[in-house]
């Protein structure tokens, strides 16, 4: 086994995750909406035609986390009074379209692999859902595995440089998504006023730069 027994690391709080069938007036194409509160965040986008995918999370035990056992009244309490749309996408999902999972990754991986075997995805360097990177990094992965697997004759070499280019930036992803989310599901309210004034002071130039900069990844290659 490459990764070992580890238990994953918690963070204490649910993420509800669903998609629907969804129209509202503000949530025109390509709409994407990210409403915080206290201890409990939601996410809105459309992904084109008429579907919209949500997600929502509240700060829990973690234990509660991993076994919720509430329904979609529990979840509608918990956003009572949030923005319209927040709580229409919510009342239109059925109820059994709505996944619970806690928020956990893993301790890094500094060894993805060794001989003829690798790891990729979530399989070797699992995420929280901060940064929405988990899916993109994956695809990454393939890349620059399919990358080396095409330019190194042999298999063991190319699986050991796909790794050695891969680690570092992976490794930033998932310290990143940590630090975000510790920001986002901030539950004092004195921490919450900071970071809500700091968002709104901050220049848009500065927090486009931050948002985008994770997602920037250089297809170069340097044997």
């Amino acid at each position: 086994m490459v990764a070992g027994e580890q238990a994953p690391s918690e963070y204490g709080y649910v993420c509800w995750l669903a998609t629907v069938r969804f129209s509202h007036p503000r949530v025109v194409p390509g709409y994407t909406g990210h409403y915080w509160g206290r201890g409990q965040r939601f996410g809105l986008i459309d992904i084109g035609g008429g579907i919209a995918y949500w997600w929502a999370t509240k700060n829990m035990p973690s234990a509660q986390a991993r076994d919720w056992n509430g329904d979609k009244t529990d979840i509608l309490s918990v956003f009572d009074g949030w923005a319209p749309e927040v709580v229409e996408a919510i009342e239109r999902t059925p109820a059994d379209a709505i996944i619970s999972v806690p928020a956990q990754d893993r301790p890094f991986l500094e060894q993805w692999g060794k001989g003829p075997i690798t790891l990729l995805g979530d399989a070797a360097h699992p995420m929280l859902t901060s940064r929405s990177q988990g899916a993109s990094s994956a695809v990454e992965d393939g890349y620059v595995l399919a990358e080396a697997i095409a330019r190194l004759p042999d298999a063991v070499e190319a699986l050991r440089a796909y790794e050695d280019r891969r680690r570092d930036r992976a490794g930033m992803l998932v310290r990143s998504s940590r630090r975000l989310s510790r920001v986002e599901q901030a539950q004092n309210p004195v921490a919450c006023a900071a970071r809500n004034l700091g968002l709104r002071c901050a220049p848009m130039r500065s927090l486009t730069r931050h948002t985008i900069r994770p997602m920037r990844f250089d297809l170069g290659w340097t044997p």
